[in-house]
């Protein structure tokens, strides 16, 4: 005997489907075979096909949707990446800017600095010539007084002394002999620190250095001090 099964459709719906399985006799040789009806074939191909469809359908729609996600994507991108562009070039330009602001700062400070130390030079010079202009008032007030007498003579000595290393050192070689014949002491030191002897050296102005050494010699101090403190060439004038 032989023994088939055959497979029969009890309910289909889109979701599921119920079988039964009915044994059938066969006559022939040994055989064990499945068959399903024409009506099961064709119902079962027909929802596979729709179910099909709609996973197709429902795929097609996420893809184009992940597509329009994809290009607003891209353009996001594209509009952060122009951004980051935009941003990079104000950044370098805006180091170029750094870097000529800081040099023009540097320009700035040294004009500063020389025109600080100008400042200095020339308010040192403004007050040497107004020291200059009291110490002149002075002396020739005293010189052309009518008084006379020791007095007058220790007063224009003691003023001569003041004037003596401005005489030497603006080459008024005539007015300077006189300050030297009218001077006690002709070691007094101008307000930058020089002696008449000094700014006669530095001058090169060997007949006044003479009469200057023979005006020192002839006083106990003045001799004491070129003695014990030869000519300080300290500096150069002007620095």
């Amino acid at each position: 005997m032989n023994l088939a099964i055959e497979l029969e459709t009890v309910s289909a719906s889109s979701s599921q489907r119920r079988f039964s399985l009915k044994p059938v006799i066969l006559e022939g040789k040994p055989r064990i075979t499945i068959s399903a009806t024409a009506a099961l074939q064709t119902l079962g191909a027909t929802e596979m096909l729709k179910d099909l469809d709609r996973i197709s359908s429902h795929s097609l729609a996420k893809v184009r949707a992940l597509q329009n996600d994809m290009w607003n994507v891209g353009q996001t991108v594209a509009q952060a990446k122009a951004r980051l562009d935009k941003v990079r070039a104000e950044i370098e330009a805006l180091k170029l800017e750094e870097l000529r602001a800081a040099e023009e700062y540097d320009r700035a400070r040294e004009q500063e600095v020389e025109v600080r130390d100008s400042r200095k030079r020339v308010k040192r010079g403004y007050f040497s010539i107004r020291r200059r202009i009291e110490t002149m008032d002075e002396f020739l007030g005293i010189y052309n007084s009518g008084a006379e007498g020791p007095e007058k003579e220790v007063a224009l000595s003691e003023v001569a002394a003041q004037v003596l290393p401005f005489a030497i050192l603006d080459k008024y070689d005539s007015f300077a002999r006189l300050l030297i014949d009218q001077a006690s002491n002709v070691t007094t030191e101008d307000h930058e620190g020089f002696t008449p002897l000094d700014h006669a050296v530095l001058r090169g102005q060997e007949e006044l250095v003479q009469l200057l050494i023979d005006k020192a010699v002839s006083s106990t101090s003045s001799a004491y001090f070129l003695r014990e403190a030869p000519i300080p060439h300290r500096r150069t004038l002007g620095e």
